[in-house]
């Protein structure tokens, strides 16, 4: 039975290249009274032969302390999760402002190189399936914006100069959810 874990990670501190974004999203592309805030994430979703819940979790835990390559403890803070990444639900704005989009490489060599250095280097992919990589983020619109899941798609999606900026679509894919 294959089962699934997520471990996402966030900076401890501000995180440079959401800021940038955002700043971008705000001052270079007129985005400036919709968009409130802009939230970045590493998502390393992990496919596991693994049908008890506790050990998935005690796997997601040893992934994320002792092999370094999912999180660096001294920048990183971390998260596992057993639900997938759509689930999140953030608190402190209205449920109907608050968008993720999670950005994919269409072919993801993170993920690959990753179950790559766990079969060689750390002898611990024995019910590890598979492993993708994504930066997931977290779009916070102002109150009383018309389709806030229709312009996170327009801003996920690099379209020209002026339109979209997180996802290039020649390499990337995106999810809006």
């Amino acid at each position: 039975m294959t089962s699934n874990i997520t471990i996402i990670t966030e900076m401890k501190t501000r995180d440079a290249i959401a800021s940038s974004a955002f700043h971008c999203l705000v001052h270079d592309l007129a985005y400036n009274n919709r968009i409130v805030k802009l939230e970045r994430r590493e998502c390393w979703r992990i496919e596991l032969d693994l049908p008890d819940l506790a050990a998935r979790m005690e796997l997601g835990r040893r992934l994320a302390e002792e092999t370094k390559l999912f999180v660096n403890p001294n920048k990183h803070l971390y998260t596992v999760r057993t639900s997938p990444p759509e689930s999140i639900i953030r608190t402190g704005a209205s449920e109907s402002s608050i968008v993720h989009v999670i950005v994919t490489e269409r072919e993801d060599s993170a993920g690959k190189g990753a179950l790559n250095q766990l079969r060689s280097l750390y002898r611990i992919d024995r019910h590890i399936d598979s492993i993708s990589f994504g930066f997931l983020y977290t779009l916070i619109f102002a109150p009383g914006v018309a389709d806030p899941m229709g312009l996170a798609a327009e801003i996920a999606q690099l379209t020209d100069r002026a339109h979209g900026l997180l996802c290039n679509p020649h390499s990337q894919m995106f999810e809006v959810f």
